[in-house]
């Protein structure tokens, strides 16, 4: 349902999604209990704004270039080799946010404040 992008608003998803190589289109308000791992996906890739993610979001590789509003992860964020130049400002991340080391610096400064407060 999520490939079609026919998933209701505010589902909730119990456990762990991974796509791979292609585009899943996400409902507003979803709510995944476990982790979320989008990589290698293309440019039809959609999130959507109140996403939740209890775990681990990784978008690693994926051709993204903005995180919804309301965006939460529970544990760990990964926007490592994505085109993500800034986080929204109402992003909210429990743990840890990676990084390239070419993303700007304030990308750098939001990351280091999440991973600092939580050592």
């Amino acid at each position: 349902m999520i490939l079609t992008g026919v998933l209701p608003a505010n589902a909730v998803v119990t456990g762990s999604l991974s796509f791979f190589n292609c585009s899943p289109v996400f409902p507003p308000g979803i709510h995944i209990t476990g982790n979320l791992r989008v990589m290698c996906c293309g440019r039809g890739t959609r999130l959507a704004p109140g996403m939740t993610v209890g775990g681990v979001a990784d978008f690693t590789q994926t051709p993204l270039r903005r995180l919804p509003p309301r965006f939460t992860v529970g544990v760990c964020l990964d926007v490592n080799d994505t085109f993500i130049r800034e986080f929204p400002p109402d992003l909210k991340v429990g743990q840890l946010i990676q990084v390239s080391r070419s993303a700007p610096a304030a990308m750098h400064a939001v990351a280091a404040t999440v991973n600092n407060s939580s050592l």
